[in-house]
């Protein structure tokens, strides 16, 4: 009899239906946004000519979504921000210098996705509302999808999610620091920079461009 239930529990164990400790620098957990542009996808056009171009059903604009899912083994550069969504800023940064990488590296399956933490509450939970009684969640996501037109990084979703929640502790963005980035590869953590306010500087952003395309290249 405790054969047949030690055989058993090692079965289950092998097809992961019990729970184990998680891997070191395993990929902390999921993250769930809301996307405010997904432009890697090619509009298509209609048959009718005076209809709009459809988009591609892989296109998860305006939507609730994981790219932490989505990307599964795929090598991932994931920017969390409470920065604002400036030209300026890291982010922006990164994502122009993500942009090339990914095009030339599409064999390599790299990927990366910017996430706004400036939501008081997770999406669409976030009901604040300015003087004029609009939503400032769709302000937020506003200058996110403005700053993606400015920026041209078609191959980098633009998401906007919670200041704080689950996630973002999993992730590691204390209190104390304004943008992390995590490099991972099958779901292991390769390399985690965190900054606070200001940060990170030119330099940082070649650093870290640097490690991806090491990742991919090696």
């Amino acid at each position: 009899m405790l054969r047949v239930v030690a055989m058993s529990m090692a079965f289950l164990a092998a097809v992961g239906l019990i729970a184990q400790e998680p891997a070191p620098n395993a990929v902390p957990s999921t993250f769930r946004t809301y996307v405010v542009v997904d432009q890697r996808f090619e509009l298509k056009k209609s048959s009718d000519p005076k209809a709009a171009p459809e988009r591609d059903p892989r296109d998860r604009t305006e939507k609730l979504h994981c790219f932490v899912c989505e990307h599964g083994l795929n090598p991932t550069v994931a920017i969390l921000t409470r920065a604002e969504p400036t030209e300026d800023s890291a982010a922006a940064k990164l994502a122009k210098g993500l942009q090339p990488l990914i095009n030339d590296n599409r064999g390599a399956q790299l990927n990366a996705f910017v996430t706004f933490l400036l939501l008081d509450a997770e999406f669409p939970g976030d009901n604040g509302r300015n003087d004029k009684g609009e939503f400032t969640r769709d302000g937020k996501a506003a200058q996110v999808k403005t700053l993606s037109e400015a920026v041209k990084s078609n191959l980098v979703p633009f998401t906007l999610a919670a200041k704080k929640s689950d996630a973002v502790t999993a992730w590691g963005l204390t209190d104390e620091q304004e943008t992390v980035v995590v490099l991972y590869h099958r779901m292991r953590i390769v390399k985690k920079w965190a900054f606070a306010a200001g940060a990170p500087t030119d330099n940082d952003v070649k650093m870290i461009l640097a490690a991806a395309k090491a990742e991919v290249t090696k």
